[in-house]
């Protein structure tokens, strides 16, 4: 099991904005600006997550961002996002993306990419969780179909 976390973690880095190019930072940038205008929200800046790895030989150096939006159409009501992106020597092109989590439902971490998957941890609500406080464990697993679209594999979650 070791020298399996060890492999993984070979293929796949946790990134800091600060790590990114400046241009995959203006690429990332000008794509938030996109989808806060869309969807009448803003971003919460610290919710910003990267991980960079390898899909697999076709997407073999990705970037994966988990970022939130909050404040839709003036609201207090907030959701997770997942963005997959090519790295590319302009910048970074997006595979995909979608809403993967929210208030009320759950919250993801990552846990590693590789074999076409990204990996994350989970905390889910129960029914007499508070709205801000997950509390159940779980994992959540997501890969990019053929058609660009991000896909969840069912995966159920650890119950108490």
């Amino acid at each position: 099991m070791k020298y399996i976390f060890i492999l993984i973690s070979l293929f796949s880095c946790y990134l800091y904005a600060e790590e990114l190019t400046k241009k995959e930072n203006l690429s990332i940038g000008k794509y938030l600006a996109e989808r806060e205008s869309t969807l009448g929200a803003h971003e919460y800046p610290d919710g910003r997550k990267f991980l960079a790895g390898s899909l697999s030989k076709r997407n073999d150096n990705v970037l994966a961002m988990l970022y939130t939006l909050e404040g839709f159409h003036k609201g207090n009501n907030y959701y997770f996002f997942l963005a997959v992106f090519n790295r590319t020597e302009d910048g970074v092109v997006l595979l995909a993306d979608s809403i993967v989590g929210g208030k009320g439902s759950r919250t993801l971490s990552f846990k590693s990419m590789g074999n076409s998957l990204i990996n994350f941890t989970s905390k889910f609500s129960f029914p007499t969780d508070p709205q801000c406080c997950p509390s159940g464990d779980g994992s959540a697993i997501f890969y990019v179909s053929s058609r660009g679209k991000l896909r969840e594999l069912n995966v159920s979650p650890k119950m108490p």
